[in-house]
């Protein structure tokens, strides 16, 4: 794959957020801008500059343009700290689920100039949230923004590389959208580090136009031929490409359609990726399991939940609803989801995974998380169903589970990672008597303001929650809350 400059782009303009996101009386897509705008000496990668200076949150004064890259000592550092412990925050299942390992990542991030910005702009977010400094976090999260850092470097370079989409060449094209998406899922990630409420809808806006192209190709590869099917038959359009570019797609469709999927079921909003959420997810090569922890089933059905949710709003507001047929919609997935329990039932136990002495998580298991994934997806249903009323037997009965299964939890730290979502639907619906445990979780988690990811997002609106209830019946759940604050958190 190429190497691709940085060069200033002074005129970008992000779109209109379509949701009406709205904070502090503003539109998001105004309040939270993308740092596209590059400083008039802020092409390229940034200086040599001490680790010290990271460890304290000091964004980097850029250098010259280097060709070809050469990574300095802090960089080096960031990234290594990167790959020891950021990685596997990200994908905590990721090593014990792929025999290939991590090496079709790690070569595009260290090739493509913005992605590898990005990675060590996550690894500065990381190094803030273990060595926090005085003050307010948002300060210093703003720091780590500023002009000249590697967050605002690597938008540059993203946002460049997106310009020039229209010029990619056939031959070329499968490169370029890997090297786009790679980079727009690193500023992703440092977006649910940062807490979730910023840039992540751009974000996944800007995925959203390469996706497509990106999992036609691969539904191409996985087609079966007189050889048999597998993930790497390679057409002959793309013949040329690695196979570790192969393993690549299939992490970042994964990726990208698990935070789309959960976008959707965090903000009771409609997707952003313009895709069959459900035929891409039978894809072989896709596989939440060693990106979340969670089944592509059990995916699916979260999906065909706000499906029905949208169908809902959208009957509702033509004076179309039928209860009759939201129940009986509503009835078939729960028989699939309970199905989904029954067959994790039968499944060999698997023993707990343990930390490494780095404090990371090693060759974990995931049948708490996919039956955590499960049981608030039932209670989710029965909020569209119903309503968000803790008291209703179908809710309350998927809560008591879930509370079981967490305090079986093999280590609470999964809630920095990819826990979120259940643990944000299962507490917001918990009753009076259930609110200390998921208080207790969350003190057992040791998440405070400036720990990485949007766990610390989702317990404010959970407490937020349970106090609205205090003052008398009130249908309230996490997204109402969300809504009452102007702002959407993307729970992951």
């Amino acid at each position: 794959m190429g190497l691709h400059d940085v060069k200033a782009v002074r005129t970008a303009i992000v779109p209109q957020d379509e949701a009406g996101f709205v904070t502090s009386g503003q539109t998001l897509s105004v309040v939270d801008e993308w740092a596209w705008d590059s400083s008039s000496n802020g092409n390229g990668f940034p200086s040599r500059a001490c680790v010290e200076d990271k460890v304290a949150g000091k964004p980097t004064a850029p250098g010259p343009l280097i060709e070809p890259v050469r990574h300095g000592g802090t960089e080096d550092a960031l990234f290594m700290h990167y790959l020891d412990r950021v990685f596997h925050i990200q994908y905590p299942f990721y090593l014990s689920r792929n025999p290939r390992g991590r090496g079709c990542l790690f070569s595009i991030l260290r090739m493509v100039k913005p992605a590898y910005l990005a990675t060590l702009a996550l690894s500065e977010r990381d190094l803030l949230s273990t060595h926090p400094q005085a003050g307010d976090v948002t300060a210093s999260l703003t720091q780590l923004r500023s002009k000249g850092g590697y967050y605002d470097l690597a938008a540059q370079g993203t946002q460049r590389l997106l310009q020039e989409s229209h010029t990619w060449n056939e031959s070329a094209h499968m490169v370029h959208n890997i090297e786009s998406l790679a980079s727009i899922l690193q500023l992703l990630f440092w977006e649910l580090f940062a807490g979730g409420r910023g840039n992540w809808q751009v974000l996944l806006r800007e995925a959203a136009r390469l996706i497509p192209g990106l999992l036609e190709a691969r539904t191409t590869l996985t087609k079966p031929n007189l050889a048999g099917s597998n993930c790497t038959n390679l057409p002959h359009h793309i013949e040329t490409h690695s196979l570790d570019d192969h393993c690549a797609t299939g992490v970042l469709l994964g990726s990208f359609i698990s935070l789309d999927i959960i976008a959707s079921a965090s903000t009771r909003r409609p997707p952003f990726l313009n895709i069959d959420h459900a035929q891409a997810l039978r894809n072989p090569c896709i596989s939440l399991e060693s990106i979340m922890g969670c089944s592509n089933s059990v995916m699916a059905l979260i999906f065909e939940i706000s499906s029905l949710d949208r169908w809902k709003e959208e009957s509702q507001a033509v004076r179309k609803l039928s209860i009759i047929d939201l129940a009986e919609r509503g009835r078939h997935i729960e028989e699939r989801l309970r199905q989904e329990l029954v067959d994790m039932d039968t499944l060999p136990e698997t023993g707990p995974s343990l930390l490494n002495r780095s404090g990371v998580l090693s060759a974990p298991a995931n049948p708490e998380v996919n039956r955590l994934f499960t049981l608030s997806a039932l209670i989710y249903l029965h909020v569209v169903i119903s309503g968000a009323h803790p008291e209703l037997p179908e809710i309350a009965d998927a809560v008591s589970q879930a509370i079981a299964v967490f305090k079986g939890l093999w280590d609470p730290r999964l809630l920095k990672s990819v826990l979120v979502w259940p643990f944000c639907v299962s507490g917001c619906l918990a009753l009076g008597e259930q609110q200390n445990f998921f208080r207790d979780l969350f003190s057992a988690a040791e998440i405070t303001e400036s720990t990485v990811g949007t766990c610390f997002e989702a317990y404010k609106i959970m407490e937020k929650c349970w106090e609205a209830r205090k003052s008398g019946p009130f249908n309230c759940d996490w997204v109402s809350i969300m809504k009452q604050g102007g702002y959407y958190v993307l729970l992951r």
